[in-house]
């Protein structure tokens, strides 16, 4: 199953290796997800408002890949706002309240 742990400066989802994606006959199992707020990165010199990490690990190599996401502030009203607003609530109740806890 998944934990979540309060990094102190956000939090971060540990999952299990059935999660995973293909490139080519590559498999890439996701290990953890985390968000940055404001974005970590930038596109043509501008942050976003978050941004999340999905953090994978080859299944042969152990080498490490990572997909970044950026989120704009606005996307959670444009996408049926009460569901997106319920679901963030609930993931954000699982959020341990002290730095390096895991729930």
């Amino acid at each position: 199953g998944a934990s979540v742990k309060n990094t102190g400066h956000g939090f971060q989802v540990n999952v299990g290796a059935a999660n995973y994606v293909r490139v080519g006959a590559d498999r890439w199992n996701l290990l953890q997800y985390h968000f940055h707020t404001p974005s970590e990165h930038t596109i043509q010199g501008m942050h976003t408002a978050m941004e999340c990490h999905f953090v994978h690990q080859h299944s042969v190599t152990g080498q490490l890949a990572v997909i970044g996401v950026m989120m704009k502030a606005d996307m959670w009203r444009k996408a049926s706002s009460k569901y997106w607003s319920s679901a963030l609530a609930q993931g954000l109740d699982m959020v341990p309240k002290e730095e390096g806890d895991v729930s």
